[in-house]
């Protein structure tokens, strides 16, 4: 399939604003490219060609925002509905950022793949 540039970005941009799918995606994606099998159960996610349980959990890096509280909760939610809290990997190595990743159950698994998104510039 071919992709132009404007397909391109608009995927990128999408895949900080994806919703409770984005993990779905992350998932594919590993899938995909390590030739992995679905999962039959549901602590997992995928089995790889021994059987062995596979989780997959990523994250998009986003700048650490200040704690919230009434004087600034516009003014967050605000900054939040935008992609100017998205980091580059530029950004990433030169200030505190925030990822997300949860229920990580490691008796119901043999390998983990962590990853995190940054933004890039192409």
């Amino acid at each position: 399939m071919e992709t132009n540039q404007t397909e391109l970005e608009q995927f990128k941009n999408g895949l900080f604003i994806l919703g409770t799918n984005f993990g779905e995606l992350a998932q594919l994606m590993i899938q995909e490219l390590e030739g992995f099998s679905p999962a039959n159960g549901k602590y997992f996610d995928l089995l790889d060609k021994n059987n062995e349980k596979i989780e997959v959990k990523f994250s998009r890096a986003k700048k650490k925002l200040p704690v919230l509280c009434k004087s600034n909760a516009i003014e967050l939610c605000t900054k939040t509905a935008s992609n100017s809290i998205i980091l580059t990997e530029d950004d990433a190595t030169k200030e505190a950022f925030d990822c997300n990743i949860q229920q990580i159950k490691h008796s119901e698994f043999n390998t983990l793949y962590y990853g995190i998104f940054l933004k890039i510039k192409l």
